[in-house]
C-alpha cells in the first residue's frame, strides 16, 4: 500500500500472503493487544497491516463483554443502528422462536432486504 500524500514518507507493504490451517496454527498471523490496539495510532496501524497482507487480523486480550467488543468494533468501522439496535447478542437456544438463531441450516435467503441499507 503506498501512500501518496505530499510531505509523508512513502511506504510499501508486502504482497499479501494466503494463509491456511498450516499458517494458522503456527500462529504465523500475528495479533495485537486489545489496549495497545484501543489506546494507540501504532496498534491500529498494525492491525489494519495485518488485515492488508493476510486477509484476516487478530487482537488479543479482548475482555469478554459486548461493551469492549463495541469499543473494538469502533475502532475500526462505524456501527450502524438496525431493528435491533447498535449492537446485540444471541443464544442458540431458539428463546426467540427464529430459526436464525439455531444451529439448523438456513436456506438462502436476504436479510433486511426492505431497509434503506440492508445488511451486508
Amino acid at each position: 500500500m503506498k501512500n501518496s500524500y505530499e510531505g509523508q514518507k512513502q511506504k510499501v507493504i508486502q504482497p499479501r500472503i494466503l494463509w491456511n490451517a498450516e499458517i494458522y496454527q503456527q500462529a504465523q498471523v500475528p495479533a495485537v493487544d486489545f489496549q495497545t490496539f484501543l489506546e494507540t495510532k501504532e496498534g491500529l496501524k498494525n492491525f489494519l497491516q495485518n488485515f492488508l497482507l493476510y486477509g484476516i487480523a487478530f487482537v488479543e486480550n479482548v475482555p469478554p463483554t459486548q461493551k469492549h467488543t463495541e469499543k473494538l468494533a469502533e475502532r475500526i468501522s462505524l456501527i450502524r443502528e438496525t431493528i435491533y439496535g447498535r449492537m446485540w447478542f444471541f443464544t442458540s437456544d431458539f428463546s426467540r422462536g427464529d430459526t436464525a438463531y439455531t444451529k439448523l441450516a438456513l436456506d438462502r435467503h436476504t436479510d433486511t432486504t426492505y431497509f434503506q441499507e440492508p445488511c451486508g
